[in-house]
């Protein structure tokens, strides 16, 4: 275990976790887990917001500098044609901090902004939990599914455990997965292959042809009908309808074997109404408070993607147009910026530009 906490560039306590599951100690560590995490968030009142300390200090090639085709990653409005821009979100605290719940243009394709970044506070009760959100216009790009070495595993594939040097150019952002395989009865499907079976009633994030992503419950809003070339599943859908639906599952579904009282840093993608999809990562939470932050931002139809420690992360890319390029997190609970350029265990999920 210390070799492999030595050779990793995450942290130790994740590290050697992953480690333990990879060596059959995985009830273990889920049991060390619910005993970290039990309890409920804290009411003290956040005094910042969760956005990372890159977004609001650095400008990365301004879009003016750089021809038309080429994205920009910045803090400062691009040179967008867009009329989209994402209405604020409104803050729930009786005092906002500046700039809660306005969205900062964060990437752009062919001049008109395709990502956006915003933070709240988004409980009143629960004062201390702040959340990041990402919203994300596909229309301007291309998505694709990358192989972790662990979930899924294996080293055979095309998109594999990083994001290649020729594929670099065009990258615009990446994200994370889901659960490892042994906590979730769902399937995976991707490069032509069935990792393991599709099951109906799954929330799936579902890949076409043309790299555009769909989020639904397989067996009803899709199936492998060869429409799609990945379809990644995570536990039951979170939001259906605009609806929170945790509770018609039990709370050991989520992960939580103490009546739904694990509270820890959680991630999930939804689809909006307006055709556009949208990261979020809040903590520390319950699944039941999750939920709601995602209905109140706006969601559709939302599915839970990978908690815990650091695996949550959503990064854009500077340099664009060349191999050489650096990632920008976007939430400063975060870490290891580079992770999908220098390899990972779990998949991800990958931006580029059309």
């Amino acid at each position: 275990m210390a070799l492999a906490v030595v050779n990793s560039d995450e942290p130790a306590l994740q590290t050697a976790a992953t480690w333990a599951r990879d060596h059959g100690f995985s009830k273990v560590v889920d049991q060390l887990e619910m005993w970290r995490y039990e309890g409920e968030p804290s009411k003290k009142l956040a005094d910042e917001l969760s956005l990372a300390e890159g977004l609001a200090s650095t400008t990365v090639a301004p879009a003016g500098s750089m021809p038309p085709t080429v994205p920009s990653v910045s803090t400062a409005p691009t040179t967008s044609t867009t009329t989209f821009a994402p209405e604020p979100l409104v803050p729930v605290q009786d005092e906002p901090l500046e700039g809660e719940g306005q969205w900062l243009p964060i990437a752009a394709v062919d001049g008109a902004d395709a990502i956006w970044v915003t933070s709240t506070r988004p409980l009143r009760e629960y004062g201390s939990v702040r959340a990041t959100f990402v919203q994300i216009d596909q229309s301007r790009l291309r998505f694709g599914l990358y192989n972790g070495d662990g979930t899924p595993g294996g080293r055979d594939w095309v998109n594999g455990r990083r994001i290649g040097e020729a594929e670099r150019p065009r990258l615009v952002a990446a994200f994370n997965g889901g659960f490892r395989f042994e906590h979730i009865a769902g399937g995976y499907y991707t490069e032509n292959r069935e990792v393991r079976p599709l099951v109906d009633g799954e929330a799936t994030a579902a890949i076409d042809t043309n790299g555009k992503i769909t989020v639904g419950e397989y067996g009803r809003d899709l199936t492998n009908d060869g429409t799609w070339v990945s379809l990644r599943q995570n536990l039951p859908l979170v939001v259906d309808n605009h609806v929170s639906v945790v509770d018609r599952h039990s709370a050991r579904t989520w992960g939580a074997d103490k009546g739904g009282s694990v509270v820890v840093f959680r991630s999930a993608f939804c689809a909006l109404d307006d055709d556009r999809l949208m990261y979020v990562a809040a903590g520390d939470v319950d699944i039941s408070d999750f939920a709601d932050i995602l209905v109140n931002a706006g969601c559709a139809t939302a599915m839970q993607l990978d908690v815990n420690g650091t695996w949550p992360q959503f990064a854009v890319y500077v340099g664009f147009g060349t191999s050489e390029r650096r990632g920008v997190l976007v939430d400063e609970r975060m870490s290891n910026r580079d992770r999908y350029l220098n390899g990972t265990d779990k998949d991800f999920f990958v931006a580029f530009a059309e």
